[in-house]
């Protein structure tokens, strides 16, 4: 199974999930973590693109489609071949076992792959809103006080 290439968002989760400390307070620790490019409103923007990209509750909803189609074109392959002696529905029942390991081994590797992301992403878009606000009210307010100084000339 090839190793897929992590982006900058699930590293980070694999950094936070690391230093984690029991009972510490998710948002400050998030924060802490991006303040050095909190002025970065690009990498910022960036995080966060990736961060709704890695959405885990699709990922896992679509593996449970492909496995109720998996189990309904098994079912229906059983169904039309019926007719056959019994040899053939053993090597049938002996692919669809095989079938159904590979698959839910697949599944367990998904799931540990997204434990940390699922954790922290909630706490990163938060954390990444927030800055990017205030980034864009800082603006504003100069942008403000340039007009109320063009006008006051």
């Amino acid at each position: 199974m090839k190793k897929v290439q992590k982006n900058s968002f699930e590293k980070m989760c694999d950094r936070l999930e690391e230093n984690f400390v029991l009972n510490e307070n998710e948002i400050k620790y998030v924060k802490k973590h991006l303040y050095p490019i909190k002025e970065d409103k690009d990498m910022l923007l960036k995080l966060k693109a990736e961060a709704l990209e890695d959405d885990y509750i699709a990922v896992m909803s679509f593996a449970i489609t492909m496995l109720a189609l998996m189990v309904a074109v098994i079912t229906l392959c059983v169904t039309m071949l019926s007719e056959i002696g019994m040899p053939a529905r053993w090597v049938l029942f002996l692919i669809y076992s095989v079938l159904l390991v590979y698959y839910f081994v697949t599944i367990k590797n998904k799931m540990r792959y997204f434990k940390n992301v699922n954790k922290w992403r909630q706490y990163i878009l938060v954390c990444i809103d927030e800055m990017v606000n205030k980034q864009n009210k800082k603006k504003k307010r100069g942008i403000n006080r340039v007009r109320f100084i063009l006008t006051a000339l």
